[in-house]
């Protein structure tokens, strides 16, 4: 498993180099069919992709050396490798957002080493522009940012509502629960919750937006992104207590006299 952890380092260093150079060098000694073939995988990744993928295989064979069991190891780090959403690395979430980028922009947004020099990077590419509609667009990312960020509560939380409005001057982010989800709004209160929101949008949107909470009076429920729609409290309740083997303390009484 060593041995095939250190040629797929190999392999994968020699695809960085055919991405950088832009050719398959005359040093590599491979055959005709394989030019094309090592050229046809350079081409599926990103550089982003590619360094990730290189930094976890390596990790992996040095903790190998460390003696940790070698299949599994090679396993994770393959699995980290492959789906980033379950990496919480800084590069992991910069490739997340260089996937939210072609979302955003369109099938044919270029690789990253396609980009033109002034365009540094995702974060930048979202900034520009910030108004309602793009952060409703990435607003799925944002949730998904407050689970990676340790609150598997919040971002539950949070998918019971959707931004309403934007001011980027006066850096505020008018967040609208249904008239139903005031529970959820008010789990959404603390200062802790509102500096975690506040930390998903930056690292999303590239903006430090202050969130404001209102009620939409009126307003059925929508799922947003394809989120799963927002349970009643004695569901999400439930459903907490379920997902993580939780006890409720103080029952229904408790709640009906906290309202």
């Amino acid at each position: 498993m060593a041995q095939f952890g250190r040629d797929l380092l190999a392999h994968l260093r020699q695809l960085l180099v055919i991405r950088t150079v832009g050719e398959v060098p005359t040093t590599f000694s491979v055959t005709a069919a394989d030019t094309e073939r090592l050229r046809a995988q350079a081409e599926a990744f990103s550089d982003l992709a590619l360094t990730r993928a290189i930094d976890a295989t390596a990790a992996a064979l040095a903790a190998i050396k460390e003696g940790d069991e070698p299949r599994m190891t090679l396993e994770l780090a393959i699995l980290r490798a492959a789906r980033p959403q379950i990496d919480p690395s800084r590069a992991a979430l910069a490739q997340r957002l260089e996937r939210v980028e072609r979302l955003v922009q369109g099938a044919d947004v270029p690789d990253a080493a396609e980009r033109p020099k002034d365009n540094p990077g995702p974060t930048a590419v979202a900034t520009e522009g910030v108004d309602l509609e793009r952060i409703s667009g990435l607003w799925p990312a944002v949730l998904d940012q407050v689970r990676e960020s340790g609150s598997e509560l919040l971002s539950t939380v949070f998918a019971a509502a959707r931004p309403v409005a934007v001011d980027v001057e006066q850096a505020v982010l008018k967040v609208g629960f249904p008239a139903s989800a005031a529970f959820n709004k008010r789990k959404a209160e603390p200062q802790e919750a509102r500096e975690r929101l506040t930390e998903a949008v930056k690292t999303i949107v590239g903006e430090p937006l202050r969130p404001v909470y209102v009620l939409l009076e009126g307003e059925e429920e929508v799922a947003v992104g394809g989120a799963e729609p927002r349970l009643s409290e004695e569901e999400l309740i439930e459903t907490l207590k379920s997902e993580f083997d939780a006890e409720e303390f103080g029952g229904a009484d408790a709640r009906e006299a906290e309202g």
